[in-house]
């Protein structure tokens, strides 16, 4: 009796190769600091290792996060916070460029974690904060720099199963759930006052660190900003 073969018809969980981002060519702030989130595994594929830097890409996230921040600042502080295949990023030959950050609790934690280890070790200043498997265009960095004394985060209208968010008419973000249309990119901005409350909310005894970065950040008013430009994220089904 011949064995029966299963041929899986269905689309990739991650984008089949690296997509081109836009990156601009004007400073939009003289100084400033970035966290790049990145201990957990593309999609929660240990195969796959680290979103910024991994057999699938290469180098190629992490050069086009460096890139595209040199553009937008003068003088950024970049701190990389990663777990797993931390010894690569660390090996990366642009390394001069940014501060590491182990998180040593990566395989039993969320990414709350990552934020709480990188927010401590940030300047007393704006402080952008991105999920490593979101790449962001010129255009994402100009939404977050739009109004540099209020926060905001991004967003876009899609139709996949992840963590999304109800917007108000006023543009603030109400509560987080699955399967709400509007889907959350992985790009934050956070002003210097309200870096600063964040710093003071995840330290103690109390700090959850089983939270995501977006459920730490509804204790804060987060104007909601639509990303419709060429922005991706690693880990959904885009068509390329």
């Amino acid at each position: 009796m011949a064995k029966k073969q299963y041929v899986y018809k269905g689309r990739s969980r991650v984008i089949t190769q690296m997509p081109k981002v836009e990156i601009g060519n004007k400073t939009l702030i003289d100084s400033c600091s970035f966290l790049i989130m990145a201990s957990s595994p593309l999609a929660n594929l240990k195969m796959l290792g680290s979103p910024l830097i991994n057999d699938q890409y290469n180098d190629d996230v992490l050069n086009l996060y460096l890139d595209g921040i040199h553009t937008v600042c003068k003088n950024p502080n970049i701190i990389i916070v990663g777990g797993f295949q931390i010894k690569k990023i660390l090996k990366h030959n642009r390394r001069a460029e940014f501060s590491v950050i182990e998180n040593v609790l990566f395989e039993l934690t969320n990414n709350a974690e990552d934020l709480r280890v990188g927010l401590n070790a940030t300047k007393a200043c704006p402080l952008v904060v991105f999920d490593a498997q979101f790449i962001p265009s010129f255009k994402s960095m100009e939404l977050l720099f739009e109004n540099k004394k209020e926060s905001s985060m991004l967003w876009s209208k899609r139709n996949v199963d992840k963590i999304g968010c109800d917007i108000s008419n006023s543009k603030i973000i109400n509560f987080y759930a699955y399967k709400c249309p509007n889907k959350l990119l992985g790009g934050y901005y956070l002003s210097a006052s309200d870096a600063d409350k964040m710093r003071r909310r995840v330290v103690g005894s109390t700090f959850n660190r089983n939270k995501f970065d977006f459920e730490m950040l509804t204790e804060l008013r987060i104007r909601a900003k639509e990303d419709n430009s060429s922005s991706y994220r690693l880990d959904e089904n885009n068509e390329n």
